[in-house]
């Protein structure tokens, strides 16, 4: 009978020749093997996994191709797909050249022509091996908040639930049994007064509309306030809308009572200095108000010296008055700036840096004048700035104070300072350089620590270069540098 005449053969030869297709591109290891475990068939994909022929394959038990070692639990496991009819386990199989993979086993037995045993096997290495990264990734992340000692939480919108790991509660001084999960849990232990900025800051998160990245204080049941530094991730779904939101808590206390500490510190500084300064500014005045108090003098004299003689008359009256009253004036001007200088700015200001230069030169020079120490100024009289002037003068005034003690301890002949203002890459500068002969390799590093002095004791507090970083670093968010230039030091400003 031909194949024309019998479609169940031609139909069970096709459905045949299909499934061969099918098993030979599969992706999946395909073994057939008896009910001994002897394989029968074996597809392309197990023999790309193993390296093995088809030919070496037939000629092989599945037993085989099983390390040594688990050689007993192989057949174990033939067994039970044996009795239960299928089964589905993880294993490793030994390559051609020796070395092992892991598979997945799905099998199944049949009873047809004495026993038939279906296999398929997925090999799982990589899988295998990513799901081990991960696991060493999750026990690092895990170290690495234990050793940071980091509270844990993850927040779910949908039913706003929290959970917490334990850490957490330590931060928030509760027990576990007083946790309910809520978010008012979180919200409840805020301080009154960072609650609402909090709130706000983690509904734009929610919003996307910046990260969350706050700091707030935290509220314990006892009494104690601890600083907290929070940081979350908000998770999306494909909507675009806010799931969950995963995030760490960090206890800030001690840095903020560091920070704290610092800024006192920085305050007693700022006011020694501005004790120092004032004892300058002090002997400045001092010296600048001697010679007008002799021309009142002089005036007086001239007055009761016309009386006697008879020789007053209203209109020389008038003109002596006028010039005492004009020496008076420029007495109190020099006052005014004297009160100016140590006046602390509330709010920042746009003020021209030449004009803020010309002020403080002006407070120094009678000192530099005495002690004939001349002064050079090349400036540009249109940059502006926005910030504190009179923390900027300070800071010049200190600069320009140190230079000058400098000058005088090295006794250098024909003293000069040099004052630049100018504008380079869209920057304000201001240099002050003097010709007193530089500051020692060793010692540049330091000179902007506190306390910091290379003045014997009782000529300097250390504190003023000190300042001036503060103030123009700190406080106006420029830079103040120094260097060794052209036989002296240069200090410049940028802002």
């Amino acid at each position: 009978m031909t194949t024309e005449d019998s479609p169940d053969i031609w139909n069970y030869e096709t459905n045949s020749k299909l499934h061969q297709t099918i098993l030979q591109a599969s992706m999946d290891g395909f073994l057939l093997a008896d009910s001994e475990g002897r394989l029968l068939e074996a597809n392309d994909a197990y023999c790309r996994m193993s390296g093995y022929s088809m030919q070496e394959l037939l000629a092989m038990r599945f037993i085989d191709l099983m390390p040594f070692e688990t050689t007993c639990r192989t057949t174990e496991r033939i067994e039970k797909i044996i009795v239960q009819g299928s089964d589905r386990f993880k294993c490793q199989h030994r390559r051609r050249d020796g070395s092992l993979f892991d598979v997945e086993v799905s099998g199944q037995y049949h009873l047809a022509e004495g026993g038939r045993l279906v296999i398929f096997l997925q090999d799982i290495t990589e899988h295998k091996q990513n799901f081990q990264h991960m696991e060493n990734l999750a026990q690092r992340l895990q170290l690495a908040v234990s050793s940071a000692n980091l509270g844990v939480w993850d927040r779910t919108l949908h039913d706003n639930k929290m959970v917490w790991n334990d850490r957490m509660l330590e931060l928030y001084g509760i027990t576990r049994e007083a946790f309910t999960g809520s978010v008012d849990s979180w919200l409840n232990g805020l301080h009154p007064e960072d609650k609402e900025a909090v709130v706000t800051a983690s509904q734009a998160a929610l919003n996307g509309e910046k990260k969350y990245d706050t700091v707030f204080r935290v509220c314990h049941p006892d009494g104690t306030v601890k600083h907290i530094k929070a940081d979350g991730l908000v998770i999306r779904g494909t909507d675009g809308k806010a799931e969950r939101v995963i995030g760490v808590n960090a206890d800030i206390t001690e840095m903020k009572r560091a920070e704290e500490e610092k800024a006192t510190l920085e305050g007693q500084l700022l006011h020694q200095n501005r004790l120092a300064a004032m004892g300058e500014m002090i002997n400045n005045i001092a010296h600048q108000w001697r010679q007008p108090l002799n021309v009142i003098g002089l005036i007086l004299q001239n007055l009761q010296l016309s009386f006697e003689s008879g020789e007053v008359t209203k209109e020389v009256l008038n003109r002596e008055i006028d010039e005492a009253m004009q020496v008076v004036q420029n007495m109190s001007n020099s006052i005014n700036d004297f009160s100016n200088f140590f006046r602390q700015d509330k709010q920042k200001h746009e003020f021209i840096i030449a004009k803020a230069v010309t002020q403080t030169v002006e407070l120094i020079t009678p000192s530099l004048q005495k002690n004939h120490i001349e002064i050079e100024l090349l400036l540009d009289e249109n940059i502006t700035v926005s910030g504190f002037k009179n923390e900027y003068m300070q800071a010049l005034f200190n600069i320009v104070a140190n230079a000058k003690d400098v000058l005088l301890e090295r006794q250098i002949k024909e003293p000069r300072i040099t004052i630049r203002v100018f504008r380079e890459n869209n920057l304000s500068v201001v240099t002050v350089h003097d010709n007193g002969g530089g500051i020692i390799d060793s010692i540049l590093p330091k000179i902007f620590e506190p306390y910091f002095s290379t003045k014997g004791p009782g000529y300097g507090t250390g504190v003023g270069l000190y300042m001036s970083k503060v103030i123009i670093d700190k406080n106006m968010g420029g830079r103040l540098t120094v260097s060794n230039i052209q036989g002296g030091a240069e200090f410049r400003v940028e802002l």
